[in-house]
């Protein structure tokens, strides 16, 4: 389901931080249900919609910033808040997903054992795996978000 959001403009020109529906619902009154209005009737409530950038996932506190018109299109941009405690909570996340990542290594150690049962398609499949655990740090949303490789069977 797709969340839009509106912002009050005027002149061409967003007058304040995108809002949700039902704010935007409560200040253009009971007309017609905001999401189902066209483009062209949310202009003449002085509104405009727009659906909402991807929300960073970096440990940050983000508000719905005052949107611009940017080539006859408005984009919606997050503004960044003071997060106090964020280098402490990410040097804590980080730990811990090195931990859950370490930990699993640790489980497939013996596939690598020169004597370990396994024929060498097994063995370089297990060698991919534990190589794939190793790059979870590499990732671009590590710590916040992370893909765990599939363990082999």
């Amino acid at each position: 389901m797709m969340m839009f959001f509106y912002a009050q403009v005027s002149n061409g020109v967003a007058q304040s931080a995108v809002m949700p529906s039902m704010q935007a619902q409560q200040l253009i009154g009971n007309v017609a249900p905001v999401d189902s209005m066209s483009n062209d009737q949310l202009v003449t409530y002085g509104f405009a919609r727009m659906t909402a950038p991807a929300y960073p996932r970096d440990g940050y506190r983000y508000m719905p910033g005052v949107p611009q018109l940017v080539n006859g299109r408005w984009e919606f941009a997050w503004e960044r808040q003071d997060t106090p405690g964020r280098d402490a909570t990410l040097a804590s996340l980080s730990r811990q997903r090195r931990e859950a990542r370490d930990a699993l290594l640790t489980q497939t150690d013996w596939t690598q054992l020169a004597d370990a049962q396994l024929s060498a398609e097994k063995r370089a499949t297990w060698a991919a795996y534990r190589q794939a655990l190793r790059d979870v740090p590499t990732q671009a949303d590590f710590p916040w978000e992370v893909t765990w490789p599939v363990k082999p069977v």
